[in-house]
Order: C-alpha cells, then structure tokens, then sequence
C-alpha cells in the first residue's frame, strides 16, 4: 500500500491546496488517520480507482433531453 500526502493528492488532481485534506474529514475521500491523530494520508491506489474514465468522444459533448410532446 503505497500512503502519499493530501498534498500529492491535490497536485494529482490539480486541486487547490488543502482541498483533498477538506474532503477527506468531511468523509468524502477514503483516507487513514496516523497515530498522532491529527496528520492524514491516502491510499493512492483506492483514490485513483475512484476517478471516473471518459471516452475522449464524449469529452465536450452534451447529453440531451427528450422533447415532451
């Protein structure tokens, strides 16, 4: 299990700083809390797993609403 900071995390992501971190303990990103209890890190595997793949055809495309007659 490779541990990286919330740091790594954001530039990972291209976040601002201390986004991942928010996230994390507010229970949105899955993390591990170290013993001092205060310093967090994450699972790089368990986080890239949670990134969704888009096809590159439908980047920029538009879904679209059925007409009601």
């Amino acid at each position: 299990m490779e541990l990286v900071t919330p740091d790594e995390i954001d530039v990972l992501f291209c976040w601002p700083a201390g986004k991942s971190e928010r996230l994390a303990r507010r229970g949105v990103l899955p993390h591990v809390v170290l013993p001092d209890g205060k310093t967090i890190r994450f699972n790089r595997i368990e986080i890239e797993s949670r990134i969704q793949r888009v096809p590159a055809n439908a980047v920029g495309s538009r879904a679209v609403e059925p007409s009601v007659a």
